[in-house]
């Protein structure tokens, strides 16, 4: 019998990003990659006088940032205009959506798994990759983000 085309999965190049209130991203952005934060745990240890090993319980959590490359273009800037709203001290958080589609071509796509990412702010801004006149590949840029908080809908 064949096999359901739910069981497949999921495949890692179909995804894009949103934005809440559309200010930062202005679209639905369309991104090269995208690093998916991953959550962890700290450890306490605690020992006393009387036992040979330590205790241990979770500590506290972090969460890791998160980056968003995208190909270059000479009309987009708003990378750029995101950390520098951060630099100079006007509104600069917002939450994004991480929406990972099936392999199918529906239109509107199927979203297998939804990130939402909150609190993000950019920390560190490449607006154009490294040059190099040896190659031919596409100018990359990059943005970090710090994040407070996400959840995994899907």
């Amino acid at each position: 019998m064949a096999r359901l085309r739910q069981n497949d999965f999921i495949q890692n190049f179909r995804f894009h990003v949103l934005e809440a209130t559309g200010t930062r991203l202005k679209t639905t952005a369309g991104f090269k990659s995208v690093t998916t934060p991953d959550l962890s745990l700290g450890v306490a240890e605690y020992r006393d006088g009387l036992t040979l090993y330590t205790f241990k319980q979770p500590g506290l959590p972090t969460i890791s940032n998160t980056t968003l490359s995208q190909g270059v273009t000479t009309n987009r800037s708003e990378f750029f205009n995101w950390i520098k709203d951060a630099v100079e001290g006007r509104e600069y958080r917002a939450d994004l959506d991480i929406d990972v589609h099936d392999n199918s071509n529906s239109t509107p796509p199927n979203v297998v798994k939804k990130l939402q990412l909150f609190e993000a702010f950019p920390i560190r801004n490449k607006t154009v990759a490294d040059l190099d006149a040896n190659t031919t590949d596409i100018n990359v840029r990059e943005l970090e983000l710090a994040i407070e908080q996400y959840e995994e809908l899907k």
